[in-house]
């Protein structure tokens, strides 16, 4: 596989068509960047959870939210059988 310096592309004329082994490397040097991602992301956020000291906190809100409307959300089912009066 050849290698791409972004210098060369950078410096390249991009008026002429760009050659057909360069566009395969960067289309493939893509595809291996995609496919990284969601394990990049998931590594990002887990460093971030052990970094900041404010996640713990949101932590528990998000949790403590989510018990209340599942609570809400098993109340507004069983309000619907009711009749309105």
């Amino acid at each position: 596989m050849p290698q791409v310096c972004v210098t060369d592309l950078a410096l390249a004329d991009f008026a002429s068509p760009m050659p057909a082994e360069t566009a395969d490397t960067l289309a493939e040097l893509h595809r291996r960047v995609e496919a990284l991602r969601p394990t990049l992301l998931r590594l990002a956020v887990r460093i971030h959870f052990l970094v900041c000291k404010a996640c713990p906190i949101f932590a528990q809100e998000v949790q403590t939210m989510r018990h209340a409307l599942g609570g809400w959300r098993h109340y507004s089912e069983h309000d619907e059988d009711q009749p309105l009066s």
